[in-house]
């Protein structure tokens, strides 16, 4: 065996072993048959115009995608599915997608994806963060590191729309009971 093949398969192993799946696993059976997020707020992406519309509305509302690419036949990705299910029936503020590596080869590609489960976390179509791997509490940090940048960013629109316009130049406001709920209002001080 070369020296090249032998560390793919080195890296394989390894990828597998921190909870990836870098290539199809053969195997057939129950194996095959696609991750089931019903139930959950996970939304299922079998098209470009589907992510293109699940991603416009994100932006549209303002929420950070977590997009969940992931294979059917990869068992972390499949051990993976019922806490991101539950992360996502969480986090309501976000919104999660769920891709199939195999549905979506090329679309795949054109993210980087090479080992599954991988997590990108996207504002405005942009990629913010990258998990790969089954981890979930690095998973669940991330998601609510990125839940908090999100309602930092709405409160400090809410306290900018809080604002009123004296003779002395702008004032701010006291905000309203329900904005005063919210802890990211306290982070942006003006």
């Amino acid at each position: 065996m070369g020296e090249a093949a032998g560390g793919l398969i080195i890296w394989t192993q390894l990828l597998t072993r921190m909870g990836n799946c870098s290539g199809k696993k053969g195997g057939g059976g129950d194996l095959e048959d696609e991750i089931d997020f019903r139930g959950g707020n996970v939304h299922v992406i079998t098209s470009m115009e589907g992510w293109d519309q699940k991603v416009l509305e994100a932006n549209k509302d303002g929420k950070i995608v977590i997009a969940n690419f992931s294979a059917a036949w990869c068992g972390p990705c499949r051990a993976m599915a019922p806490a991101y299910m539950e992360l996502s029936e969480k986090y309501l503020s976000l919104m999660f997608l769920s891709i199939d590596v195999d549905d979506l080869t090329e679309f795949s590609s054109s993210w980087d994806i090479h080992a599954t489960p991988t997590f990108l976390f996207l504002k405005d179509g942009q990629l913010l963060d990258k998990l790969i791997g089954a981890n979930r509490p690095d998973l669940e940090k991330k998601i609510t590191m990125h839940s908090i940048q999100r309602h930092q960013t709405t409160a400090t629109s809410t306290t900018t729309q809080s604002r009123t316009n004296t003779e002395d130049g702008w004032s701010r406001r006291p905000p309203s009971a329900g904005v005063m709920n919210s802890p990211a209002l306290w982070v942006h001080d003006l």
